[in-house]
């Protein structure tokens, strides 16, 4: 049985150019769909946050006041004592220091001396007379040993000085200290001995004291003078 088909309703004729079409829009729709940009929402936080709140620290520079200046104090007023005259000066010489100079430059100022008055008028009564001393205790020109100075008398008293055989047989050893004056004329006076060690080393050296040779006297202002000295002799078994 032959079949009959209307030519214009031939579909198969047309299925290319409709597969064509649809592959363009296909191809279309997706690059559309590729390039389109959809609109970016943020969420916003209404919440508020309570943070703790920051202390500040205020700083303030401290203003300069001049404070007053208090005044200088006023010194006190001293009264300078009158000087007066010791007798515990004395001029020590030690063996390891033998040495003295001849000459002591020492600026001594006349001194005025007034005599006590007494006077019933005023009621000031004299002053009873005190024993005043005739020698000093230096001198612008020192005495020294004729022989040597001060080192020629110690080489003196070396040579001379016997150590006792009871102080050397019990061990006694010491310094010995002898005070003497030389008095206008250069000669050698008045020693004793201030302190001591034993009775025979006490005795040998005020022995080798007085037995001293010819000195040149003390002078002051080109007057001579007498000057006391103290010194040690020193006892040694070494």
């Amino acid at each position: 049985m032959e079949l009959k088909k209307n030519p214009q309703h031939n579909l198969l004729e047309k299925r290319n150019m409709f597969l064509g079409i649809g592959l363009c829009l296909s191809l279309g729709m997706s690059l559309v769909a590729m390039e389109w940009k959809s609109p970016y929402y943020t969420r916003i936080d209404n919440s508020v946050t309570m943070e703790d709140p920051v202390e500040e620290t205020l700083f303030i520079q401290p203003t300069k006041m001049d404070s007053p200046v208090p005044p200088k104090p006023e010194p006190m007023k001293m009264e300078k004592p009158e000087p007066k005259p010791s007798n515990n000066v004395n001029i020590v010489v030690d063996e390891a220091a033998s040495s003295l100079l001849d000459d002591y430059n020492i600026d001594k100022g006349d001194i005025d001396v007034i005599d006590d008055v007494d006077d019933p008028a005023t009621g000031i009564e004299a002053l009873p007379d005190e024993k005043v001393e005739d020698y000093v205790y230096f001198a612008e020109e020192m005495a020294t040993f004729k022989k040597g100075g001060m080192k020629g008398f110690y080489k003196y008293i070396s040579r001379h000085l016997k150590y006792p055989k009871a102080a050397k047989s019990r061990g006694i050893e010491g310094r010995v200290f002898v005070e003497f004056i030389i008095d206008k004329q250069g000669n050698l006076t008045n020693a004793k001995v201030l302190k001591g060690i034993d009775e025979s080393c006490d005795a040998e050296a005020l022995r080798v004291i007085k037995s001293s040779p010819q000195w040149h006297a003390a002078k002051q202002s080109g007057r001579a003078v007498k000057v006391k000295m103290t010194i040690p002799i020193i006892f040694d078994l070494k």
